[in-house]
């Protein structure tokens, strides 16, 4: 059961220790995310990962620590859902990018909840999601069904025993050279409280 008032509670929490969506720093995600998969050497689940499994090569997974979960009919995949992963199978860090946005908010928040159990203590979730404050980001997909802010992303960390080691943006478009046309879109931005960077991540690691 969704306690939609805790949620609301964890939210103001997020306000309090990070700000703004401005306040929140601007980064690299996938130098962060190679890092710490090498470092910790476990097991990797790439939730979501498309047929082209892109994220193994980008991040420099041996295929004896990489494991694939997507329902396409199309693609081969070690799980098809997470009813087909073993009880006893754990893994040390969780790809989601750019996947929960396409799922409904009670079925995601039930969903991160089964998926908590197969991941070791100190493992990670990485999240990311576009940014509903970018003028056209997240409006770009008709699959997208929730839009998660970044407080939801901290809320959800925290309901499910995670907690929340990164927050923050990052750009697959930079913005452009040109001064003056810098300078437009940075007072638009700010005029009407929105945000050019393109995308929000998420770090949590379990307690």
């Amino acid at each position: 059961m969704i306690h939609y008032n805790q949620h609301v509670k964890w939210r103001g929490e997020c306000g309090k220790k990070f700000g703004a969506i401005k306040d929140l720093e601007v980064v690299d995600p996938h130098e962060l995310v190679k890092n710490i998969i090498a470092k910790k050497q476990g097991f990797v689940l790439d939730f979501g990962c498309g047929v082209h499994k892109v994220h193994q090569q980008n991040y420099q997974i041996p295929d004896d620590r990489y494991f694939s979960l997507d329902s396409d009919p199309s693609g081969d995949f070690n799980f098809n859902s997470l009813e087909d992963i073993p009880a006893k199978q754990k893994f040390d860090f969780v790809i989601m990018n750019q996947v929960i946005e396409h799922i409904f908010f009670e079925d995601c928040m039930k969903m991160m909840t089964r998926l908590s159990e197969f991941v070791n203590d100190g493992g990670y979730i990485f999240i990311t999601v576009p940014n509903v404050q970018h003028p056209v980001r997240y409006w770009g997909d008709l699959d997208h069904v929730t839009p998660w802010t970044f407080e939801d992303i901290y809320a959800l960390y925290i309901n499910i025993g995670f907690e929340v080691e990164h927050l923050a943006r990052f750009n697959k478009y930079r913005l452009p050279f040109n001064p003056v046309k810098r300078f437009i879109i940075k007072t638009v931005c700010d005029f009407f409280r929105m945000d050019w960077c393109d995308s929000i991540m998420g770090l949590g690691r379990k307690n």
